[in-house]
C-alpha cells in the first residue's frame, strides 16, 4: 500500500506542477487515518517523494492528535507551509473558525508559528465572517 500512495502522491506532484500547485499532506492522527498519524512520519515520508510542491501542513485542531506541541515546531518547521487555523475544542464534524467567545487560547499557537518565522498560508475554515476574520486579524498582530 505504501507504494502505492508513493506513486500516486509523485504522479500527483507531477501533474499539479504543471499549474503551479502545491500539495499538502496533513497528519491526521489514528482517530482519522491509519497513515501519517505525526509529523515525525511526515518528516520521513516527504524525503521519499522528492518533488518541490511537496509539504505539509499543521492544523490546530489536529495538534493533539498528532501529538505535536506548539513548542516544538521548530523541529518541524522547514516542513511547515500551510496552517488551517479553527476551533480545536470542536474536532468532530465541520471546522469551526476562531471566535471572540469560543473560550480558547489561540495565542501560544500563534506565537509558536512567529517563533519559526512562519510567513506561508493561514487558512480559515468556511464558516468564517466578518466577526472570526477581525478576531483572527486582531490575533495575528497581537
Amino acid at each position: 500500500m505504501k507504494g502505492q500512495i508513493l506513486q500516486f502522491i509523485h504522479m500527483l506532484c507531477d501533474l499539479s506542477g504543471n499549474y503551479d500547485i502545491t500539495i499538502l499532506i496533513e497528519p491526521l492522527g489514528t482517530r482519522r487515518t491509519n497513515y501519517l498519524n505525526s509529523m515525525e512520519e511526515i518528516k520521513d515520508f516527504l524525503p521519499l517523494i522528492r518533488e518541490n510542491n511537496l509539504s505539509s501542513l499543521v492544523s490546530l485542531r489536529e495538534l493533539t492528535e498528532i501529538g505535536l506541541m506548539p513548542e516544538h515546531f521548530s523541529d518541524f518547521s522547514h516542513l511547515i507551509k500551510h496552517v488551517n487555523l479553527e476551533n480545536p475544542l470542536h474536532t468532530e464534524g465541520k471546522r469551526l473558525s476562531p471566535r471572540p467567545a469560543d473560550g480558547y487560547n489561540y495565542l501560544p499557537f500563534l506565537t509558536a508559528l512567529s517563533g519559526i518565522h512562519y510567513d506561508g498560508v493561514v487558512n480559515l475554515p468556511e464558516d468564517t465572517d466578518s466577526e472570526s476574520l477581525q478576531f483572527c486579524k486582531k490575533l495575528m498582530l497581537e
